[in-house]
């Protein structure tokens, strides 16, 4: 039997105060075909025949304006943060995502996520996140289909967690109480 340790994030500096949750969604995105900018500006459109003001915050690439979308490029991480802090709900529309910081970081702010039912994030986020099925229609779904607020901080994946299970980890093998 082996030991299945935990990976870490920082603790997020942003004060409970900020913790507004009552901006834009976020979107996480990137430039690369598999974080699925595409499949994002699809349900952006087809919300916005709905609800024309509708608008979402989108991280990780740089476009000219355009109708429900505010781009913010390659930010440094505290403004990441920021944004997320204050976000009604974070979005990563990858299909192919293992360990996906950043919503691990948004639910360690108590920020809700949305992602797609293929990556994994899902298995280790569990009831901290929606699902959508991978198309846009499913995404606007899902970001239409409930009233976002602000969750309980998650704090399994702290790294002063991550460094208790690794202390508890070494103390059982030097004393040979490890699972073999």
């Amino acid at each position: 039997m082996s030991i299945v340790l935990p990976e870490g994030l920082d603790r997020p500096k942003v004060t409970v105060a900020e913790r507004r949750g009552s901006g834009a969604p976020l979107a996480i995105v990137g430039e690369l075909t598999y974080k699925r900018l595409i499949v994002l500006e699809t349900a952006i459109d087809l919300i916005r025949r709905e609800v024309p003001s509708y608008e979402v915050d989108i991280i990780g690439v740089q476009r000219p304006p355009a109708p429900g979308r505010r781009y913010h490029g390659c930010i440094p991480h505290p403004q990441v943060l920021e944004l997320m802090a204050s976000a009604s709900v974070t979005v990563f529309p990858s299909a192919v995502e293992s360990f996906g910081l950043p919503a691990f970081e948004a639910t360690a702010l108590g920020r809700p996520c949305v992602v797609d039912e293929r990556s994994s994030m899902h298995e280790w986020l569990q009831d901290r996140v929606v699902t959508f099925d991978g198309t846009a229609e499913d995404l606007a779904r899902a970001l239409q289909s409930r009233t976002w607020g602000p969750q309980e901080p998650e704090r399994r994946f702290l790294w002063e967690n991550a460094v208790n299970a690794w202390e508890e980890a070494l103390v059982r093998a030097a004393s040979g109480s490890a699972p073999r």
